[in-house]
């Protein structure tokens, strides 16, 4: 095969090393490309990489990429941000600014959406601008600083102590950009963890690209349809639609209801929510999870919670007493993700719902509340979500069922769907995209639930809205009426 060395190719004269060390140096590391298309190369050169020993080579290759258009980028808080000392000081100021305005508003929800959650990014927006100019004005000039000092190694100098040094110090700084790229990207690692193999530096690529639709089949049918945002508003439009049920079989259901919640379990459902509570949910939420629509993160509660405790309490309280929450709170993002198959067929992506993380708070309050009682409510047959019972006690009962039918005269030696005897395991189909909710209040009235308490619910579920955020665009408005 004939090959050509790309970075000698295009620098037939420069007396340059990839690998240098006080016993030696040399220039080992080469990206060879075949004789025919050297003309394709564009430019080869090498790279101080603080990470490793050796230096990086890049290589362009004209035609090599296709460019692909970038819609906007959602907003994510980098929580790394909240620990900065300097930071620290202004949010403490941005508070207190932001409580004196509390009586300009005519309610809470208000007053947090305008004066908590947009100004915020706005500040954290600024500060944090502000620090990526500092860092990469000083990253720029210790650049500058190693290249000028490797120049001279070439050239047959010996100071290496200051080669190591600066290189040190960009490797600090290089880290400190990696922790912001984790928060935003969800990266599962870092760039200077030399350990990383190639698999998962593809992996990470990948799941970039599993995000990208570039055209879909209408209604999974073969029909192409180019436009790939209208073809998912309509899926989901519908997925999201009331659907005509059996009012016989309906009412048949709610007569069968037997179980009923006690007065001391409603009334313990329907207190006031205390800031205890409110501390509890967020404390027990999982942390470095993707945020809703406003960018703030479950980490975001925990850092203002000693100066805004009384504000989201109250907040929470005024929420259900009125069934008015504020925008983003009712605002759910969709993602999708490629699970595999055919990337043209809608169904064979998966939905990632986003939802704000107060909105989130509120809700855990709620579950948390229901949580107790559910034991009580709920029938020994389920296994899975509840204390002290294991999904895989299903395991159990099914080998139960089956020895039963083989001790048993009538089924011994037989087949047992010629005796008329089965054993079915189901599993629902977006079970949970499809949960009809006034039926789910009817439940709850059926089984005994405060008219207050499925008030509550209804404050959560009934404003409510989706867009699909895909190829970096924000889709149409789904209102969703089931689910």
């Amino acid at each position: 095969m004939k090959l050509v060395d790309a970075f000698r190719f295009k620098n037939p004269t420069t007396i340059t090393f990839t690998f240098i060390s006080p016993n030696g140096k040399s220039r080992i590391d080469r990206i060879y490309v075949q004789r025919k298309n050297e003309g394709f190369i564009q430019e080869c050169k090498h790279l101080n990489f603080t990470f490793s020993d050796h230096q990086a080579v890049m290589l362009d290759l004209e035609g090599a990429l296709e460019k692909t258009k970038k819609g906007n980028i959602l907003w994510k808080l980098n929580t790394s941000t909240l620990y900065d000392p300097d930071f620290q000081n202004e949010l403490e100021i941005f508070i207190s600014n932001a409580k004196q305005k509390k009586k300009e508003y005519r309610n809470i929800t208000h007053w947090w959406e305008r004066e908590i959650k947009e100004k915020f990014k706005i500040m954290c927006t600024r500060y944090s601008k502000n620090k990526f100019k500092e860092r990469n004005s000083k990253k720029n000039f210790y650049i500058k600083c190693l290249d000028q000092v490797k120049a001279e190694i070439d050239q047959g100098q010996n100071n290496f102590d200051d080669y190591y040094f600066i290189k040190n110090i960009l490797k600090n700084i290089y880290l400190k950009d990696e922790e912001g790229k984790k928060i935003r990207g969800k990266l599962n690692y870092f760039i200077g963890n030399e350990t990383v193999s190639v698999a998962k530096l593809i992996k990470e690529k990948t799941n970039g690209e599993n995000r990208t639709i570039t055209e879909l089949e209408e209604n999974d049918t073969g029909t192409k349809n180019p436009d790939v945002h209208q073809t998912i508003f309509l899926f989901y439009e519908r997925l999201y639609s009331l659907c005509n049920h059996n009012p016989v079989k309906r009412q048949e259901f709610l007569n069968n209801l037997s179980v009923r919640v006690s007065q001391d379990m409603n009334l313990d459902l329907v207190k006031k929510i205390t800031e205890d509570e409110v501390w509890n949910a967020i404390e027990t939420m999982p942390q470095n999870k993707s945020p809703g629509i406003d960018g703030l993160p479950v980490e975001f509660y925990k850092k203002i919670w000693p100066w805004l405790k009384e504000e989201i309490t109250i907040m929470f309280n005024h929420i259900l007493d009125t069934e008015e929450l504020s925008k983003t709170q009712t605002t759910g993002i969709i993602t999708l993700l490629h699970k595999g198959g055919s990337r043209k067929i809608l169904s064979n992506w998966r939905p990632i719902s986003l939802l704000c993380s107060d909105y989130k708070i509120l809700a855990k309050i709620l579950t948390l509340r229901l949580k107790k009682i559910l034991p009580y409510i709920i029938g020994q047959e389920q296994t899975g979500g509840l204390a002290n019972r294991d999904i895989s006690q299903n395991l159990t009962t099914y080998r139960n069922v089956i020895e039963w039918f083989s001790s048993q005269d009538t089924y011994k030696g037989s087949n047992l769907r010629e005796k008329g005897a089965a054993i079915v395991s189901m599993d629902f189909e977006k079970a949970y995209d499809m949960v009809d909710r006034t039926f789910l209040y009817e439940v709850l009235l059926k089984m005994g639930f405060s008219q207050i308490f499925i008030r509550n619910i209804k404050s959560l579920y009934e404003s409510s809205f989706s867009k699909v955020y895909v190829n970096g665009e924000m889709g149409k408005k789904i209102d969703l009426k089931r689910g």
